[in-house]
């Protein structure tokens, strides 16, 4: 029974990949024609700072996906405009995924908590399924980003390895605790994970990256920065 739902998930998922190769073929032509497509070239060259995040409105995401990462193929999505990076530091903004290439931000609902671990007991499962817009920056600005964020001055504990054995129980007590942030499987720091063992990143970029993953996807509180 297990493997027929995972043989449907992935037939569910190659249906979706051929619709979003149409669709990506007629976005990318009228990208060029509107002159979208030159400015997000000249930001992935290190150009643009201030207006190098694109933010995009989702109107359907690939739920027959088997792994895990969220990237913008998993979305189909339409530009809305181009913002400044810091624009990713609002409170209903999360961070997703991180990339050799760019970091993708979960744009939430007011209303969507998805650091709520009763509701999202795994983030990864709360990002695609909440995400209303996206914001793409090349990862260079969003290296950038964290090095202007500096160290979060609150205290980052890190859990590792406890799956199977009473993780999500164990995160929701935690999340209890006043003044504590908990989330469980946030795949921007696998994407990272996975990025710098392939040896995409130097040393200093992977710092830089791991000061914007600490202070978005955690969600420092307020002045915790």
């Amino acid at each position: 029974m297990a493997i027929r739902g995972i043989k449907l998930k992935f037939f569910k998922h190659c249906i979706y990949l051929v619709i979003y190769s149409l669709f990506r073929c007629c976005q990318l032509v009228f990208w060029w024609l509107t002159g979208v497509q030159s400015h997000l070239k000249s930001c992935r060259n290190g150009e643009n700072y201030e207006s190098s995040a694109q933010l995009l409105k989702v109107w359907f995401h690939s739920s027959g996906r088997i792994i895990n990462f969220s990237l913008r193929h998993h979305f189909m999505s339409t530009h809305v405009n181009f913002v400044h990076p810091n624009y990713a530091l609002q409170k209903h903004i999360t961070l997703m995924t991180v990339t050799d290439k760019e970091a993708i931000f979960s744009i939430q609902g007011e209303c969507d908590d998805v650091l709520n671990v009763r509701k999202w007991p795994f983030l990864n499962v709360g990002h695609p399924t909440t995400a209303k817009h996206l914001l793409i920056m090349p990862i260079s600005s969003m290296i950038k980003l964290g090095e202007e964020l500096g160290d979060p001055k609150a205290k980052v504990i890190w859990i590792y390895h406890t799956a199977r054995c009473g993780s999500t129980a164990m995160s929701q007590v935690f999340n209890s605790l006043p003044d504590v942030v908990s989330i469980s499987e946030p795949n921007c720091l696998f994407s990272l994970d996975m990025a710098f063992k392939e040896k995409y990143f130097e040393k200093r970029k992977v710092h830089g990256l791991l000061l914007m993953n600490i202070s978005k996807s955690i969600k420092m509180p307020s002045g915790c920065w």
